[in-house]
Order: structure tokens, then sequence, then C-alpha cells
């Protein structure tokens, strides 16, 4: 059993969609991009453009990773060239550089809101329209513990969608 976000489906596993989460870009609460956002309705964030972000000291996850993948494909499209100064291996150490040192990270906003430090960084929202991945529970199609996980799901669910 996995909470994973995936990239491509294995037909042999189930998935269970647990929340939809926003791909953002996390800051720091005080840092100085937060006066270049604006109000956009059909962003649940302050939206910021992403090439304002390119030039700060980004925080990467190392290349070949999922999220990795999914933040060069996000400034691709943006037309913009991170400033890379971290690369690190795992998110909840990416959202350390952002709350201690001022980076900004690619991410999603449960990542966010989930982390040790929810209370020093916020989401900011980028695209040209919201970005969403799914967070899914994961389980082999043929297992025995069907009931279990069904409720295990629920618990997921219920403590998930609270943020």
């Amino acid at each position: 059993v996995a909470l994973a976000t995936i990239d491509k489906q294995e037909t042999d596993l189930e998935y269970r969609k647990v929340k939809s989460c926003q791909i953002v870009i996390a800051v720091r609460k005080d840092h100085s991009l937060l006066k270049q956002t604006e109000k956009k309705p059909e962003f649940s964030y302050p939206w910021i453009n992403l090439k304002q972000c390119a030039a700060e000291e980004n925080v990467m996850l190392l290349p070949g990773s999922l999220f990795r993948k999914m933040a060069d494909e996000v400034y691709a499209k943006a037309e913009a060239e991170p400033n890379i100064v971290y690369q690190i291996s795992g998110t909840r150490t990416g959202l350390a550089c952002v709350a201690y040192n001022h980076g900004v990270m690619i991410t999603l906003d449960h990542m966010i809101f989930n982390s040790l430090f929810s209370d020093k960084i916020i989401p900011l929202s980028i695209g040209e329209e919201p970005l969403h991945t799914e967070l899914n529970l994961v389980f082999m199609k043929d297992t025995v513990f069907r009931k279990e996980i069904q409720k295990l799901y629920k618990i997921i669910c219920k403590q998930i969608r609270k943020f």
C-alpha cells in the first residue's frame, strides 16, 4: 500500500483518488516575490508569473525524479530557465531550504500544508491555468486485505482532506 502521486498507472494495481493537489511554487511567508503576486479568481492562491520565480534561488529535486520532471516541464512551458541553487533528494529537505534560505520550489500545495514548515511557507499559484495532480492510495488489485485498505482509505481521506 502506498500514498503517492503517479505519472502512469500499472494494470495490476488499483488507484483510489484521495485528493487533487495543485502544483504551486512554495515561498517563505516574507519573500519579496509576494509583492509581485496578483489575485486571479480561477486560482486558489495568489498568482505569480513563473518567469519572476526563475531568477530566484530555486530548489529542485534530483534529476530523474517524478517531481523534478514535473518542475522542469512547468518551467519549460513558461519558457523560463530556473536558477537552480539546491538539488536535493526529498521534498522535506527542499521545503527546509525554502523556509530557512529564501529559496523557491515547485511542489504540491498538499506537501506544504503537511510539512514541518507549514507555518513558514505559503503556496503561490503558477501557470496559465491551475495545474493539478492526484494523490492516490495505491495497492495490489488481488490483495486479501481489501477491507483493511478500505478502512485505511477512509482514515486517510478524512485526515488529508482537512488541509
